[in-house]
Order: C-alpha cells, then structure tokens, then sequence
C-alpha cells in the first residue's frame, strides 16, 4: 500500500479491499528507504493503517496487516505482525477503526515496506488508507 508521508498535504491514497486485497492475497507496499537503520525510530512517528469505508464480506476474509524490512541489498524480514482481523457480512470494520498503530522496533533495517494480507474470502467493500503520524 502507499504510504502518504507528508502531514501538511494531507491526501492519502485509499486502498480498495475488493480489487487489490482479493481471497489469500497479500498487496506489498511500496518500499520506503529511510536512508540508514532505525532513522524512522528516531523520528519518533508511528505507521498507522485504518479504515475509511466499512468492509463487508460475503465469506470470511481476513485482514491482517504486516510490516517488513531489509537492508538495502538484502532480504525481507517480518518485523511487525498485527491482529488479524475476521470480516464477514454479520462481522464488519467501520469506518475509522484502526487496524494497526505500529512503532518500528529497534532492529528496524533501513527499507520498511507495509502489507495487508488477506487469508480468507474475497472483500464485498472497504477501503483502507495508511499514513505515518507523530507520535
């Protein structure tokens, strides 16, 4: 997913469930290089990934959203796991509920990429949007 990392021009990229989160996908976000180790740490700010249409489904998908890192030259580790979320058409996620707030730990490489994974069904609605924000 896009990560939007300008605050004052605030227009983040929606991310539509339907036709980008399908059953037993996974979307890879854009790689964002920090430029060295742990820089984004230090800046003290938090990945945050929330909802901003209500997501539906007419089976069971589930949501989860994972974050990854690398060394410029090597390969993606998992750093961050978060909940998994069941989506159903009796279970839904609101609009602005908020799927993960994340501070990247210590051993944080310097590309950090944000996914969403999707181990169940296929998404009927919903959209998601994430942003980097001040602690």
């Amino acid at each position: 997913m896009i990560i939007e990392t300008k605050r004052a021009a605030f227009n983040p990229i929606e991310v539509d469930l339907t036709t980008l989160v399908g059953a037993g996908v996974t979307l890879n976000g854009e790689a964002l290089d920090f430029d060295f180790k742990n820089q984004f740490k230090e800046t003290n700010e938090t990945l945050e990934v929330f909802v901003t249409t209500e997501a539906t489904s007419a089976g069971a998908a589930k949501l989860q959203v994972v974050v990854d890192t690398k060394d410029s030259d090597g390969e993606y580790e998992r750093t961050v796991s978060g909940e998994v979320f069941t989506i159903s058409a009796s279970t839904t996620l609101v609009a602005n509920k908020v799927l993960a707030k994340i501070v990247l730990p210590d051993d944080t490489k310097q590309i950090v990429r944000v996914s969403l994974v999707n181990a169940g069904a296929a998404f009927t609605a919903g959209k998601v949007v994430g942003l980097i924000r001040p602690l």
